[in-house]
């Protein structure tokens, strides 16, 4: 028994209060915001990925549905460019991808959505991005939130009916 601990008087606070708002969106249980049906792109997610291409870099962030970037990398970043021959080819499509995954693992992201656009699917080095991030463990779509069961109503047939 405890009966000789120095913690024996403590008692558990039956009250909980979670401080991670992230651990019900990797569970399935926060809801995602539903936006306008029609929408485009689309605002159901917790997690997306945010890929440019511009002229002499690319840029690739992770961004939260309230609008704030939780995970960035970029050829631009020093560390980075320094390892690059080129900060736009298919080689830094493909080291951007692994430096992000790992990142997006470090901070607890496990799943984000992508929102295929028609460019993208023509683009090389976005496949080869799309699949730096699916090989280093990064899964490219999110689970579906759970829905509870709920009747409407008030059940006279249950003793406690509220």
């Amino acid at each position: 028994n405890h009966s000789d601990s120095p913690n024996k008087d403590f008692k558990v606070n039956p009250q909980y209060i979670n401080r991670n708002p992230r651990c019900l969106e990797q569970a399935g249980i926060a809801p995602k915001p539903l936006g306008w049906q029609l929408q485009n792109p689309s605002r159901t997610y917790h997690h997306k990925i945010k890929f440019d291409i511009s002229a002499r870099n690319i840029i690739a962030e992770i961004i939260h549905n309230s609008g704030k970037v939780v995970v960035s990398a970029s050829t631009k970043e020093k560390a980075i460019k320094a390892h690059l021959h080129s900060c736009n080819d298919k080689s830094a499509a493909l080291n951007l991808g692994r430096i992000l995954a790992h990142r997006c693992l470090q901070a607890g992201i496990t799943r984000v959505k992508y929102q295929f656009q028609i460019a993208d699917r023509q683009s090389e080095r976005m496949e080869v991005f799309l699949s730096a991030l699916r090989s280093n463990k990064l899964i490219i779509s999110e689970k579906n939130t759970f829905k509870p069961h709920y009747i409407p109503g008030i059940d006279y047939e249950r003793p406690n009916r509220y």
